[in-house]
């Protein structure tokens, strides 16, 4: 528990960023554990999220300028009110630079660092100083490295995706941010129409933009928190996004089908396509851990979904009982995660070509087994959340080469009218932040032959 004195935003972004960068705890899940032990305005919560998000997805850059001034690297802690300091400096322009610097300072004697307190205020008022005339690498000698000091993604990716794309599309993937939209959310109309939810909507004077990809999607701002939410509690509606409700779509689940969902967890999708089958199509959702299990069986019953049922399963390992039997396969593997960079910044320091490499080696496995689960005539589709040719193209090639049952299926009836027909003709789509303003996600349909 962090002691009262220390209850302010710039202590809970540091909190934040040990338990990332110290406890490889997921960033997501770091801001969770860390506010709900300080007692913090509306205010500070945001301040605190925003800087620690904010130093993560500009570290390496953060890291980089900080480094002309440091010979040799503080201990973490040390390091990280260092950054803190540094991104309020280079990032934020309503924070006066004298404020970032002197509430570093304070954060050195809140948390023990006080013999380096001295330390830090000249390390920060140069960075202040000198801000303007930052020298990155070399454009044309260094060019990866320059990409990736400039942007803070790592060097490996700059290459991986310079390999691939040409260099302008690779620097408008890594300087592209978000326009925040708003929380994504779809109404359950099993409980609810939509000129009712969008009345309620309005009743809470909030505004909203409707999905460009799924149409049952509702972006809103302000919407408040959904655990306390009676319109979630009841059911009415789910934070969803948007890419599950396209790949849901893809999956075309209709009454009397039998779905399984291979790694369903958290059970977005699998109520998704409860929610498009009227209800009445039965889904089996497997997970390997039982805590997701359990979110899952939340979830569904939240929503009134009692045709979900819920199993704790390898989906590396085969369910004999149900070979042959399903309608639709939802195979949704494990990934790199780097399509959803700019929600979970975490991933620039976690991920690496070996994580591709073995995460590759599951995602295949998991695709071979869970296809023995398709009937004739039945449809599989396969699904990440990210941007490498291994983990997506890769893998469903290797698939389709040694399962010549399978063919590549027509994604053209759900694909919005604005999308270039050669992007999906081969059965698979690989969508982009920076041009399809959705998840990195990658989406291929497959048909059993009959």
């Amino acid at each position: 528990m962090i002691r009262e004195e220390k209850q302010n935003a710039r202590n809970a972004a540091l909190h934040i960023l040990m338990k990332v960068t110290r406890e490889g705890s997921y960033s997501n899940l770091a801001v969770k554990d860390v506010l709900k032990n300080m007692q913090l305005s509306d205010m500070d919560r945001r301040l605190a999220v925003q800087i620690a998000y904010g130093t993560l997805e500009n570290i390496l850059y953060v890291d980089y300028a900080l480094n002309h001034y440091i010979k040799e690297k503080p201990d973490d802690v040390l390091m990280n009110i260092l950054r803190i300091g540094a991104y309020q400096i280079l990032f934020l322009t309503r924070v006066p630079d004298s404020a970032a610097v002197n509430e570093s300072v304070i954060l050195c004697r809140e948390n023990g660092q006080d013999k380096k307190s001295g330390f830090v205020n000249a390390v920060l008022r140069k960075l202040s100083a000198d801000k303007e005339h930052i020298v990155l690498p070399d454009k044309d000698d260094e060019p990866s490295r320059y990409y990736s000091v400039k942007y803070s993604y790592p060097v490996w990716l700059v290459e991986k995706w310079a390999a691939r794309y040409d260099l302008d599309f690779v620097e408008n993937m890594l300087s592209y941010r978000p326009r925040q939209k708003g929380m994504c959310l779809v109404p359950n109309p099993s409980k609810i129409s939509a000129a009712e939810w969008e009345a309620h909507l309005a009743s809470r004077r909030l505004a909203f933009e409707k999905g460009e990809w799924s149409k049952e999607c509702y972006y809103v701002r302000g919407y408040g928190n959904l655990s306390q939410d009676p319109m979630y509690l009841e059911g009415k509606a789910t934070s969803v996004s948007e890419a599950a409700v396209l790949v849901a779509h893809i999956a075309e689940p209709r009454e009397g089908m039998l779905i399984i969902d291979a790694c369903a967890a958290p059970g977005g999708k699998c109520a998704m396509m409860a929610q498009l089958s009227g209800g009445k199509a039965d889904i089996i959702a497997f997970d390997i851990h039982p805590h997701r299990v359990a979110l899952i069986e939340k979830n569904a019953r939240r929503l009134g979904f009692s045709m979900i049922t819920p199993q704790m399963h390898d989906a590396t390992e085969i369910k004999k009982g149900l070979v042959g039997r399903a309608d639709v396969v939802l195979v949704d593997v494990p990934c790199s995660d780097l399509g959803v960079i700019d929600s979970k910044p975490d991933i620039k320091l976690t991920k690496s070509p070996e994580t591709i490499r073995d995460l590759a080696e599951l995602q295949f496995s998991i695709l071979e087994t869970s296809s023995k689960y398709v009937k004739p005539g039945g449809t599989l589709i396969y699904c990440t959340c990210t941007i490498t040719e291994e983990e997506n193209e890769g893998v469903v090639k290797a698939f389709l080469g040694g399962n010549p049952k399978f063919a590549p299926g027509d994604l053209a009836p759900h694909m919005p009218a604005f999308v270039d027909k050669a992007r999906y003709n081969s059965g698979m789509i690989q969508l982009f932040p920076h041009i399809d303003h959705i998840d990195g996600f990658f989406v291929a349909k497959m048909v059993r032959r009959a």
